[in-house]
């Protein structure tokens, strides 16, 4: 709500996209580094149970977080999901 809000005042107050975009980015820096936190907090379990417990599956958990991540994100582009993965694997 407070985000939209903001948005909606600075796009009015300044008219123009380049300052509502300035804005997203500033958001978009601060939700991936709560993810980041998350993926750090959810490793440094996986590493404590793999010690306490001696399995070692308790590592893949990080990998497979990631790679949930990462379809979940292509997912929600607002284009076709396998012309997203091919424009992504296209780019040099």
């Amino acid at each position: 709500m407070t985000l939209s809000c903001t948005l909606y005042i600075m796009m009015n107050k300044y008219s123009g996209r380049r300052r509502l975009f300035i804005l997203e980015n500033a958001y978009i820096k601060e939700v991936s580094s709560i993810y980041f936190f998350i993926f750090l907090v959810l490793t440094g379990f996986c590493i404590f149970l793999t010690i306490r417990k001696k399995k070692i599956f308790y590592l893949a958990i990080p990998f497979m977080a990631l790679f949930a991540f990462l379809i979940i994100q292509i997912a929600m582009v607002p284009a076709p999901f396998f012309e997203t993965v091919k424009f992504i694997f296209s780019l040099r």
